[in-house]
């Protein structure tokens, strides 16, 4: 993807990214840029965006997590996870489940399976 520099008229003036095609970096973000948009849209029809689909590929592939371990797969703080968990949980897409013998909290809820395959 090192091909030609792209010459992007903003405005009245003409900017070259010629520089920074040499790095794969740029590269790499240019190219995920163009799969970022794609996915939005095959997920879209289902009310799902990255984060949300990701969460629940996480749980399909890995039950009995607890929020706080998905939280970590994921590479977010266990506070910035809860409104992700809240929103899978409020269209039902997840059942939450408190992990037996869980007095202290820690762990908090358990995500055995997704909702469509309990029972």
């Amino acid at each position: 993807m090192t091909g030609p520099s792209v010459q992007t008229i903003v405005g009245a003036t003409s900017v070259s990214d010629a520089s920074l095609r040499k790095f794969a970096g740029y590269q790499m973000k240019r190219s995920f840029n163009v799969l970022q948009v794609d996915l939005l849209k095959r997920l879209k029809p289902f009310g799902l965006r990255m984060v949300t689909f990701s969460t629940l590929t996480l749980i399909v592939d890995n039950p009995g997590l607890s929020q706080s371990q998905l939280a970590e797969a994921m590479a977010m703080e266990s506070p910035n996870f809860v409104g992700i968990v809240d929103e899978l949980h409020r269209k039902s897409l997840i059942v939450r489940d408190r992990a037996t013998g869980d007095r202290s909290g820690d762990g908090g809820p358990r995500f055995p399976q997704p909702a469509n395959q309990k029972g």
